[in-house]
């Protein structure tokens, strides 16, 4: 039991050696030590005390090397919203779909893509089978200002369920962070 108690006593004194060693190595590099202010007896004893084979050899932190919390680094969410409505035009042509949102009577344009996902009464479907006076849930996300493109669009009964699961609604829909 008392070689355990020693032994920790050495590790702590090493540690010790080694921790006032990076602080003088740091001090040094910093210009504490620099020739122009003159250094006081106790320092002057310490640096000389010091063994010189463990000098310089320890690695000091390079300063800019830790990364720093800088505002603006959290991703930005996406704005994301389900629009429910009447398809006032359809433009397969020219990627294109407008509709009449449900209760404000505004309308919706979004963009279509390749990648746009089109449910119709729960099954896949296409641009082309989609036509005007139909009820749809759009799912949209905002790629820049005021341009919409439609992730989904889903035909619905009118009444805010969708045939294809999509529910209805004009909350903002959650995006998960990757």
């Amino acid at each position: 039991m008392r070689t355990i108690w020693k032994l920790r006593l050495v590790i702590i004194a090493v540690a010790l050696v080694l921790i006032a060693g990076g602080a003088i190595a740091a001090a040094a590099k910093e210009g504490v030590f620099s020739s122009t202010p003159t250094p006081s007896a106790d320092v002057a004893t310490q640096q000389n005390s010091e063994p010189t084979a463990t000098q310089g050899t320890e690695p000091t932190p390079t300063q800019g090397t830790e990364p720093t919390a800088t505002q603006g680094t959290e991703p930005t969410q996406i704005p994301h919203v389900n629009k429910p409505g009447v398809i006032t035009t359809i433009d397969c042509a020219n990627n294109t779909i407008t509709i009449t949102v449900d209760g404000s009577g505004d309308p919706f344009t979004a963009t279509l893509t390749s990648n746009t996902v089109y449910t119709l009464t729960g099954k896949p479907g296409a641009c082309t089978d989609l036509k005007t006076g139909e009820h749809v849930v759009i799912e949209a996300q905002q790629l820049s200002a005021g341009v919409w493109t439609a992730e989904k669009v889903a035909e619905d009964d009118g009444n805010g369920g969708s045939a294809g699961g999509n529910g209805g609604g004009d909350a903002p829909t959650p995006t998960p962070n990757h």
